[in-house]
């Protein structure tokens, strides 16, 4: 095989195999986790006790919701309040994503560095959009509700979801009446 295009045709016929084998799958998927685990992001997201901080003091810090540089006041980093001038997020569902990424990686990665993981399975209870979706784009994520589809009513689980999820988020009790959103396209 020679040409311009084999070196792709010997990557597609892999992701072939790969996509088709249980065996490729976990291999691939600790091939990521390690590859991602080896990159330092300590300098993009990390731990700031906020009692050392005065409120009116700025703070650095990059979004590991959508990956961008922000500056902020102790003030402006309130749970509900968007302080992310580039996504819009707020500190709760940044801390969301950092909880969800940190357990199932065991190392804090930002979102967008995150590698594609299709064999991890989650599950949302009414989750905001503004973590929802990139964690779709990442993992086998469903959203779902309880007033509309996809519907789930989590007092009453059909035994064909039991022991599906290596995930649940059940954080957002309002967010159907949020009035933040973020239209994001498929990453």
């Amino acid at each position: 095989m020679s040409g311009p295009f084999a070196a792709q045709r010997i990557l597609a016929a892999a992701r072939r195999f790969a996509a088709t084998n249980p065996i490729a799958l976990r291999l691939t998927r600790r091939y990521r986790i390690w590859q991602a685990l080896r990159t330092d992001y300590s300098a993009y997201v990390r731990n700031v006790d906020p009692s050392a901080i005065a409120p009116a003091s700025a703070i650095d810090f990059r979004c590991n919701r959508c990956g961008e540089a922000n500056h902020a006041t102790l003030r402006e980093l309130s749970r509900e309040a968007p302080s992310c001038a580039a996504c819009g997020s707020n500190a709760r569902f940044r801390a969301m994503a950092r909880l969800v990424i940190r357990e199932l990686l065991g190392h804090d990665i930002a979102l967008p560095e995150t590698p594609e993981c299709r064999d991890i399975v989650g599950l949302g209870l009414s989750d905001a959009n503004a973590y929802s979706v990139p964690l779709a784009a990442k993992f086998t994520y469903e959203n779902t509700w309880y007033h509309m589809a996809p519907q789930l009513d989590i007092a009453n689980v059909p035994p064909e979801r039991f022991g599906r999820y290596d995930f649940v988020i059940a954080s957002d009790r309002r967010s159907m009446n949020s009035s933040f959103t973020v239209d994001l396209d498929p990453l």
